[in-house]
Parts: structure tokens; C-alpha cells; sequence
């Protein structure tokens, strides 16, 4: 998402590639053995292109071969693509990006030049297009089959990324469609009602089968969540957790989760806007007590070009004694997430200004203004408060009070409803 919003601000051209059958571009070491046996089918089908095969058919009408290429299933064969990949790369001229190993860059004609992978599927940007060309040309010269897609709109791990003349659009339509086919719901305008973090002991568990299909039904959410429908992402880690032991309750709030994807299927949509500069904010939240064993609710979350690139929500760790002891912990786990970021766009090539923190607690923010720590009653949380303030002093962060009714992180502590989730919703979507 991040390189989706780089794409977005600079203008950048996007290509993207398939590399067939990768894992066969690979060769196993010679040290490496691994065998394998082909079924009574495929030997069959073995000893029709090679009748000389037939000399190696067991008794139980199998064939035990060596393999020489890496295939897929074998627990070797990933790392050896991405050290095929990796070396592909950096013989074009690309370097990796040492805060995420699958981000390689390169100059070309003064130019960058970025790619992201998963696996086998490469995400290209640059605003030249000769750039572009040059890796790909490149890439077809050390692999077989190379698929290129250089239209405005390309199908990229289950999304949808479409450009015009004023953004960069993600949705997962495709996928929330296969999602929802053949389910019945009831349509729902919030992703929760207000005791999702509630504990229904006495409700019945789930029979195995039907715990099986509820955990695979959060697997899923939880893929489109962690990419374009952000405002999910607290129902579905609660559901997450309860996965070891569902229960009716849980079931009947999986139920209105399916209902509201159904209510809002056709706007869940990123919109990553055009221009400005290689920047971020980033909103970092909590609620206090809002589990019924008294632990609170972090959120955090990471917007740049005008949109979500990255969110967190999870059960904080530690039961705090106050509402602003949430806020600290919330702040200093946040944080980690935002220096990495600022690392990883330097590494990018970026000179990132001091990152703007928004907290809403007005308690936090007179704790941040003053040298050090000094009440009894937050004593116990120096640490974590001199990590804030050090970051602050050092000028890596800018930390700025915003009201609650425009925190986005609110989404990502409790569950919402009405007009200001609707508010809040639209301005991660970047709207």
C-alpha cells in the first residue's frame, strides 16, 4: 500500500508482471535431494512420453524420481525463488530495500524505478516509461515466461488497481463477490454492534464442523480487512480471537459482519489522491476497559495520500488504571509501527519531515510537554513515556491533539455506528 501511495504522489506509471511457472526457474542444489513419487496416473502418462520409464515402475505401479528443479510443495523451493528473483535484480542495477526484502529500487537515466513482490506477481512504478521497459526487457532476458500488463488497470493479488488523471484506486470487488455468493444476510450499516468485546459465556459452543467454517470465514474477511475494508479490521480480530472456541454469539456476529461487506460492497474502495509529498500521518488511539476482564483497545493507523496504507487493532496486554495510561500504551506501541515506516521511506530515497502523531487525549498530551515523568501515578509507565518523548525531542515526530470526532484510530478501539462511522470510514477510504 505504501508503494501504491508513493505511486500515487509522484504521478508514477504502473506495470504489472507474472512470472510462469517461477519455481521451476529454479535448480535444486547438488547437495539438495529430494525425492519424489508420481502416482499410478502419472506414471502412466510418464512412460507415454518415455517408454524407457517403464524399467522404473514399482510394484505398486509408481515411479520414484529426483527432482532437479524446485517445485511447488517443497519446504526449499521459496527461498530459492527469491534468491533467484533477488539475483535477477540486482544484475539490472536494483537494490533491496532492507525494511522490506521484497521492495527492490533502481535508478535508471536519473529516474527510480520500484518493484514489489509477492512471490511470483512483481508491481512495477516509475514515471518514466523507458525505466519500466528496462526492467522488463531485463526480466525477459533471465526467465522464460514473462506476462506484462502495462493497462491503467491491473489485477494484482485479489485487487483491483485502477489510475486516472487524479488517483489511484484499490477495491477487491472480484474477491467480495466470490465472498458473499450464495450467502444469506441481512444487511447491516456498521461492521458491529456495541458488545462485540463482550463475553457471552453462557452461550452454546459451535458444533466442530461449524467451528471449522467460521474460522475459515474470518480468514477470509480478515484478507480483505488488512487491504481495503480497514473500518472491519476490530470485528474481525475480535472474531480472530475467538476462533479456538466460537461460540452462537460470535457466529451471530460474523453473520452481521457478512451483512455490512453486503451493505457497503459497492463503495469499499481505497482512493489514493494525486500529488503532494512523500509523507505520512499517523493516528494512534485507545480505549480504556473495554474488554469485560478490564484490558483495553489499541489502534493505530498510517494515511498517506490521503488514504490508509496500513492499520492496527488488538487487545492491549496490560490492564491500565486509567483512560491516559491506555492512551501511553497506545502511543509507544504505535510508535514502533511509525519509525519503521520512516525507515523504510528513507531507505526509499525519501527525506521524511517529522511525522505527525494525533492523539485526542488531552491528558497525553500535557504528559508529552513536560521533561520527564514525574507523577506517582504514572511512574510505572517511564518507560514507555520517555520512548515517546525522546522520539519527539529528536525531532522523528511532531505530536498534535485532534478532537475524537475526526480520529480515524477511533474506529479501530470499539466498535461504531451512526454518522460518525460513517465519517470516519469515508476518510481512511481517502474520500
Amino acid at each position: 500500500m505504501v508503494i501504491l501511495a508513493i505511486a500515487a504522489i509522484e504521478r508514477r506509471k504502473m506495470v504489472t508482471v507474472d512470472i510462469t511457472g517461477a519455481y521451476l526457474e529454479c535448480e535444486l542444489p547438488d547437495g539438495d535431494v529430494v525425492i519424489m513419487e508420481l502416482d499410478p496416473l502419472v506414471t502412466k502418462l510418464l512412460q507415454e512420453l518415455d517408454p524407457d520409464a517403464k524399467q522404473y515402475e514399482t510394484v505398486k505401479g509408481t515411479t520414484l524420481v529426483r527432482l532437479q528443479r524446485a517445485l511447488y510443495g517443497c519446504v526449499q523451493s521459496a527461498r530459492l525463488w527469491y534468491e533467484r528473483l533477488r539475483g535477477a535484480l540486482e544484475s539490472i542495477g536494483f537494490v533491496v530495500n532492507p525494511y522490506d526484502q521484497c521492495v527492490f529500487n533502481a535508478m535508471v537515466d536519473g529516474v527510480q524505478v520500484t518493484v514489489a513482490f509477492h512471490v511470483d506477481d512483481l508491481l512495477i512504478t516509475s514515471v518514466s516509461d523507458a525505466a519500466l521497459e528496462h526492467v522488463i526487457v531485463g526480466l525477459r532476458k533471465e526467465f522464460v515466461a514473462v506476462t506484462v500488463n502495462r493497462d491503467p488497470n491491473h489485477s494484482y493479488l485479489g485487487m483491483n488497481l485502477m489510475t486516472n488523471d487524479e488517483e489511484v484506486t484499490v477495491d477487491m470487488s472480484g474477491y467480495l463477490k466470490k465472498l458473499l455468493a450464495d450467502r444469506k444476510v441481512r444487511r447491516a450499516h456498521s461492521p458491529a454492534s456495541g458488545n462485540l468485546c463482550r463475553d457471552f459465556e453462557d452461550s452454546p459452543l459451535l458444533s466442530e464442523q461449524d467451528k471449522a467454517d467460521f474460522h475459515s470465514d474470518v480468514a477470509k474477511i480478515l484478507f480483505l480487512a488488512k487491504r481495503v475494508g480497514t473500518e472491519c479490521i476490530t470485528a474481525t480480530s475480535v472474531l480472530a480471537s475467538k476462533v479456538q472456541a466460537p461460540t452462537e454469539v460470535n457466529l451471530q456476529r460474523l453473520d452481521r459482519l457478512f451483512g455490512y461487506l453486503d451493505f457497503c460492497k459497492d463503495d469499499l474502495k481505497l482512493h489514493f489522491k494525486w500529488g503532494g509529498k512523500v509523507e505520512f500521518d499517523a493516528y494512534i488511539d485507545a480505549s480504556w476497559v473495554t474488554h469485560d476482564d478490564g484490558h483495553g483497545r489499541t489502534g493505530i493507523v498510517l494515511m498517506m495520500a490521503g488514504c490508509v496504507v496500513a492499520a492496527w487493532t488488538y487487545k492491549q496486554k496490560m490492564v491500565t488504571l486509567s483512560s491516559t495510561e491506555s492512551e501511553v500504551v497506545a502511543l509507544s506501541d504505535g510508535l514502533t509501527q511509525v519509525m519503521w515506516l520512516r525507515a523504510m521511506l528513507a531507505a526509499q530515497g525519501y527525506d521524511v519531515p517529522p511525522t505527525t502523531v494525533y492523539q485526542d487525549n488531552s491528558a497525553v498530551m500535557e504528559l508529552m510537554k513536560r521533561p520527564r515523568g514525574t507523577h506517582q501515578r504514572t511512574k510505572h509507565l517511564d518507560v514507555r513515556y520517555f520512548y515517546a518523548r525522546g522520539l519527539e525531542l529528536e525531532g522523528d515526530i511532531r505530536m498534535e491533539w485532534l478532537s475524537t470526532k475526526h480520529m480515524v484510530a477511533d474506529l479501530l478501539t470499539k466498535p461504531l455506528q451512526g454518522a460518525l462511522f460513517k465519517t470516519l470510514t469515508n476518510r481512511l477510504r481517502g474520500i
